[in-house]
């Protein structure tokens, strides 16, 4: 049994509340109690966390995710003047290049990462058509190593050719059934893009899917290429497209959505479609700002995912926010609505797929929490929350983290992993892969 005591508790989830000199009880893999101090359950055998009036959260969602870009950190390439030049001058000649033990590296690092930003689960979305087959156990066994929450997915698309897809294809089935009896390992139907994707690998991805009873993780017009090309077909958008092949639902998260119009966004919202926006990672692309403001009008709420370019979930926060404020001209757009987005929208995904209550702070969730190194120096409660979020406790790093019951950072530092040994392993890893790709 572990108690966290001493603490501003900010629960997240619909009803979410601040709960000051309050306590988190966490007994195996499941919170036992939320709620004042003075009434804490703990027995005197629980291990003790003294917050000191510090902030403590849920673990945090990382709703969109690449830990396979871990190995482009400082890899040159050739420039490009658009998106889908950079995904052909360094995206897809990355994964083309990546073997097992560069996936594995990748998801070392990138996993431990997100351990160390407070991240307790993450959704990622891989592409390594240099090897196709067992691509996605490498990732699971490294995730259940480390303690990390993961939903798993290859990416397909026809850009290697028909076998690969079919391959990649195949990868996702079989992960799915190698991890179906492992409770915190998804698989979902990982599918690219509609401009990379022909009409006989869609239609069998998504009957793949139907058949296994698995989601569907999708990059959503991200640039404009995929729009051009699904008008090119006679289809409105990516998202018409996307809907006549069967691929949206309440099982579909549709990453981006940055070219999207009105009667789009109404349709991923009839479909129970989940939206995921990566705000970093599109600035950094140059593809645009998701108009996520008209889908919050909508009633389509909006998760947060970084992308690959990142771990922390909360910087990712600063940026939805600021890039609504420059889109609508406004300094006021958007700022409930994005926090949401991560308080909300994200422990609700999660909780969805994984089939029980992630991502809040409240009795029979699963017992992840993150004590943060952040005193408040102003009064914090359930309305002000936010802002103590986006403008106080988004530089401060985690002291302590919980997953799932068992506490991976502490004081700041990973608990049964060195890092600097970790980082020296991937170092070798990329050199080789560097000089292949």
């Amino acid at each position: 049994m572990i108690e966290i005591r001493n603490a501003y508790i900010a629960t997240f989830g619909r009803d979410g509340q601040v709960i000051p000199d309050g306590a988190v009880v966490i007994d195996g893999d499941r919170i036992v109690f939320v709620g004042p101090m003075d009434q804490s359950p703990a027995t005197d055998d629980a291990q003790v966390i003294d917050a000191r009036g510090r902030l403590v959260t849920p673990g945090l969602v990382n709703a969109h995710m690449h830990f396979y870009s871990a190995p482009a950190c400082g890899l040159s390439f050739r420039p490009a003047g658009d998106f889908k030049g950079i995904l052909e001058n360094l995206w897809w000649r990355l994964d083309a290049a990546m073997e097992g033990p560069d996936i594995e590296a990748a998801a070392w690092i990138f996993g431990l990462r997100s351990l160390q930003n407070g991240v307790t689960t993450v959704f990622d979305h891989h592409a390594s058509y240099g090897e196709i087959r067992g691509s996605l156990s490498r990732i699971g066994m490294v995730a259940q190593q480390i303690g990390l929450r993961t939903a798993l997915a290859f990416e397909v698309s026809d850009r290697a050719g028909e076998t690969p897809a079919k391959q990649a294809i195949r990868e996702n089935v079989d992960a799915a059934g190698a991890f179906k009896a492992t409770p915190e390992i998804r698989v979902l139907m990982g599918l690219h893009a509609s401009f990379t994707l022909g009409n006989a690998t869609l239609a069998q991805a998504v009957e793949a899917a139907e058949s296994e009873g698995m989601g569907i993780h999708v990059h959503v017009a991200e640039g404009d290429a995929d729009l051009a090309d699904a008008k090119m077909q006679g289809y409105a958008g990516v998202v018409d497209r996307l809907n006549r092949f069967g691929a949206l639902g309440k099982n579909t998260i549709a990453a981006h959505c940055i070219h999207v119009n009105a009667e789009e966004i109404h349709t991923l919202k009839h479909t129970g479609t989940w939206v995921v926006s990566n705000p970093t990672s599109n600035l950094n692309n140059g593809v645009g700002i998701a108009q996520v403001r008209k889908m919050a009008v909508s009633d389509l709420m909006v998760g947060l995912g970084t992308d690959g370019i990142a771990c922390g979930m909360l910087s990712e926060l600063r940026n939805l926010i600021f890039s609504q404020h420059h889109l609508m001209a406004h300094p006021s757009a958007y700022f409930g609505d994005g926090i949401a987005a991560l308080t909300v929208q994200n422990p609700a995904l999660a909780s969805h797929f994984f089939g029980r209550e992630i991502g809040v702070l409240r009795p029979g969730a699963a017992g992840d929490a993150v004590l943060w190194d952040y005193w408040p120096a102003t009064p914090m409660d359930a309305e002000n929350l936010g802002g103590h979020l986006a403008f106080g406790a988004w530089e401060s790093r985690p002291d302590t983290v919980i997953a799932n019951g068992r506490i991976v950072v502490r004081d700041k530092a990973l608990v049964d992993w060195d890092m600097a040994e970790v980082s020296e392993r991937a170092m070798h890893t990329a050199r080789e892969l560097w000089r292949r790709w």
